[in-house]
């Protein structure tokens, strides 16, 4: 396959660079360019050279154009600026170094201007012609870009073809244009090289009485030349006596290789840097700053490199400890690179390297009897909660399972992970409980295995050997555990609290099949709050050893696992003991409290005055006399039975209107009274009846209006009755009007009353008074009413 290169592939005929000067006509200044070579691919080298005495400014500019002429016309793209005059002077010439764009079509009638003075005035070249590319060639077979590591395996080259249109005469020639700095089209510095000061040739085919040439090659240790990497190589073959040379581009990449693997976080690996720039254009010296691992999550690590410095074949020694990271045994999933002192001096990336990182056993730890784990796993009993701990891990994405894995049976099952704690750093903890029970017949060894998600993200505990899980024949492993609530920091136990689920478990209870678990309150003293004259005051009072009988229990494989309701039991901190009054076998397991809690207080909403209030709590001390509290001032009591439990009722004392608490200070509760107003509950009263009877009294005057049209109606003539019965119909609602007002006085003088009462009964009385005085007047007026 062939391969056209842009930039800096060229076709460069070396020994043209020294050829002589050719006069050329048509200068302007009397002053001629000479270019050699004058043919030339596009991308290729060419040197331009013209006598110093031809400039009179400091600097010049260089184009290619389409005619000879000592003019700016037809100029078709600048290949440098702004080039000073003294600093590319050599023997009296000033001569530059260029390359043909990439972009120039092949053909003949091309030459090179350059002006001094900003156009006025022109020297012109020598004419060139620019090459078809593709009668010689190099083609790159696995590509251009190549880096140490990738030819490092004796099976692993670099490999390119050379094609000529005619057979050469003899082995081609193989150099290198290391190019170290380069402004537009102007090659600035430059270094020819031999190809095997940087390569090794493996192997080669054809070349001599052949037009192709093929090379077998491994990169060699060199400091980069140009921090781009590039390197335009040089194929010099002789055909019919003449010259030829076929350029190329290449680039060469930094690389990294392991000399050291690690396997786990915490090992230490070793690594050497190839093809590294050695100093800047500066001259500063290139050292590596850091060392950066990106794991199998895709999240960098730092690692702090040793004192170092490139040296002259680009080399360097590297060393560490692999820190906390995600490895999950993903193959090569590890990525490892460098970071220098020269920030953004390398324009090529560097070819990384890799290693694997496996998940590992941090440590397997046991639950001891107060729920912590202290002991490292190595004898463990049925039951036993397990924490496992391992790094490197592949947390991301990732969801876990453990298994437990008979080794005499070869036989494995999961287990329920109770809990776990994942961590981006590839550490990872999780919480199991053995089997509660095994087979006499079995010896007892097992292994734990985590896997991931991903295959290879698994670890066996042990990593070596085997656990084993023994039938206790004694009480040296118990431990009680109350409510337990497993978690990767300890078997916490929750709170126990009367008339609700209370969970014991026993493991390692060897030595006995029944257990007869109480739990048990020693003799001692226990702390209240109570309201004295000083305020409210902590007191300590005496306690008698208290126990509560929490049943007998079948024991198999020295585990049991009880779930009950919590009796009702006094105040006071119990542990939970199996048989307790055996001395040589019993076991104390975990402390919790017994702590007073009151269920009810009802009702406490639009209560008054001698309303009965329900208390009901537990938990109390035994017969104490427990205060409850008014408004923090007025203490009454209710006495706690032999269990602790509280039940009774408190009657509201003459409270006013209003909001009150009732606190109990052993517990600390407050709760909201609100007593009711009974005065504007009664005047609402009255004043609806008024209202009602006002309704009344209205509906009877329009009735008694009625009347004279029915009278006239029936009566005809008799105008003497009309007139009497409506003197006395005005009579009634003179009356009635009076009454109104009768009834408007009374209403007003009971809310002054009632204003200034101070006794209830007094303001109930009186407002039945006003009742029955207006229901009498209302009834006098209507059975006095005629027809």
């Amino acid at each position: 396959m062939k391969k056209y290169f842009s930039l800096l592939i060229s076709a460069i005929v070396v020994l043209a660079l020294v050829a002589a000067i050719v006069p050329v006509k048509g200068i302007v200044t009397g002053y001629r360019i000479t270019v050699s070579p004058a043919k030339v691919s596009p991308g290729g080298i060419f040197t331009i050279s013209i006598s110093q005495a031809a400039f009179t400014g400091q600097m010049f500019d260089v184009y290619i154009s389409t005619d000879g002429y000592a003019t700016g016309t037809n100029l078709i793209k600048k290949l440098a600026e702004k080039v000073k005059v003294t600093e590319v002077v050599a023997a009296g010439y000033v001569n530059i170094t260029l390359m043909m764009p990439d972009d120039v079509e092949p053909g003949t009638g091309y030459y090179i201007k350059i002006t001094d003075d900003g156009g006025s005035t022109w020297a012109v070249s020598n004419e060139m012609e620019v090459l078809d590319p593709s009668k010689y060639y190099i083609d790159f077979l696995n590509g251009t870009d190549v880096c140490y590591t990738d030819t490092m395996a004796a099976t692993d080259h670099f490999v390119f073809n050379v094609t000529t249109a005619e057979e050469m005469d003899d082995m081609p020639l193989l150099e290198f244009v290391a190019i170290k700095e380069m402004d537009m089209y102007w090659i600035k510095d430059y270094e020819i090289i031999d190809f095997t000061e940087y390569f090794i040739i493996d192997d080669e085919a054809g070349g001599a009485g052949e037009k192709y040439y093929t090379v077998w090659s491994s990169v060699d240790d060199f400091a980069l030349p140009n921090p781009e990497g590039k390197l335009i190589m040089l194929v010099k073959a002789l055909i019919d006596g003449e010259p030829y040379v076929i350029p190329g581009m290449i680039k060469v990449h930094p690389s990294i290789e392991v000399v050291t693997a690690p396997t786990y976080v915490g090992d230490d690996f070793y690594i050497l840097l190839h093809n590294f720039p050695n100093e800047t254009t500066d001259g500063e010296a290139i050292n590596v700053t850091k060392i950066v691992l990106t794991d199998a999550a895709g999240i960098k690590r730092e690692v702090e490199p040793p004192v170092n410095l490139v040296d002259e074949l680009g080399m360097a020694d590297l060393w560490g400890e692999v820190p906390a990271l995600q490895g999950g045994g993903v193959d090569d999933g590890v990525k490892v690179t460098v970071e220098l002192n020269a920030t953004g001096f390398l324009k090529v990336s560097i070819c990384e390297a890799a290693f694997t990182i496996k998940p590992k056993v941090v440590a397997a730890l046991v639950a001891d009897a107060a729920g912590e784990f202290t002991i490292p796993a190595a004898e463990e009993v049925p039951g036993d909660y397990v924490l496992l701990n391992g790094s490197g891990f592949l947390i991301s994405g990732e969801t876990f399972s453990v298994k437990f894995y008979n080794v005499s049976e070869e036989e494995s099952f999961t287990l329920s992970i109770l809990d776990e704690s994942l961590r981006d750093d590839g550490y990872a903890a999780f919480l199991i409980q053995l089997p509660k029970c095994i087979s006499e017949d079995w010896n007892g060894k097992f292994k734990l295995n985590v896997t991931g998600t991903t295959d290879t993200n698994f670890l066996v505990f042990p990593a070596t050997g085997e656990y084993v899980m023994e039938i206790p024949t004694d009480t040296s492993k118990a431990k009680l555990f109350v409510n337990p609530i497993p978690t990767v920091e300890e078997i916490e136990s929750g709170d126990v609290k009367v008339d609700e689920t209370l969970v014991i478990e026993g493991i390692g209870l060897g030595g006995y099949e029944v257990a007869n678990v109480t739990a048990v309150r020693p003799e001692g003293t226990t702390e209240i709050w109570k309201l004295t004259a000083h305020g409210f005051e902590k007191e300590e009072i005496d306690v008698e050893k208290y126990a509560v009988d929490l049943g007998l229990h079948s024991v198999e494989c020295g585990y049991f696992y009880v779930e009950l309701t919590m009796p009702h039991a006094p105040k006071g901190t119990y542990a939970i003991w199996a048989n307790e009054s055996d001395t040589e076998v019993r076991v104390k397991g975990k402390e919790f409290e017994i702590t007073p809690v009151i269920v009810t207080v009802s009702p406490t909403e639009n209560v008054e005055p001698g309303t009965a209030i329900t208390i009901v709590g537990y938990g109390f001390p035994e017969n104490l006399d427990v205060q409850f509290i008014w408004d923090m001032m007025y203490p009454v009591y209710l006495s706690s039975n032999d269990v602790g439990d509280v039940s009774g009722t408190l009657t509201v004392p003459p409270l006013g209107a209003g909001l009150h608490v009732l606190a109990e200070p052993i517990t600390g509760n407050i709760y909201a009274v609100t007593v009711k107003n009974v005065v504007l509950e009664k005047l609402d009263e009255l004043s609806s009846k008024i209202d009602e009877l006002k309704d009344t009294i209205t509906s009877a005057v329009e009735e008694l209006k009625g009347i004279p049209a029915a009278v006239e109606e029936k009566l005809g003539p008799i105008a003497s009755a009309q007139e009497e019965l409506s003197g006395r119909v005005s009579s009634l609602e003179g009356k009635v009007s009076s009454l109104e007002g009768t009834v408007s006085e009374l209403s007003a003088k009971v809310d002054a009353v009632s204003a200034s009462i101070g006794n209830v009964m007094t303001a109930t009385i009186g407002s039945a008074v006003v009742v029955i005085i207006v229901l009498a007047i209302a009834v006098f007026v209507i059975t006095r009413r005629k027809p």
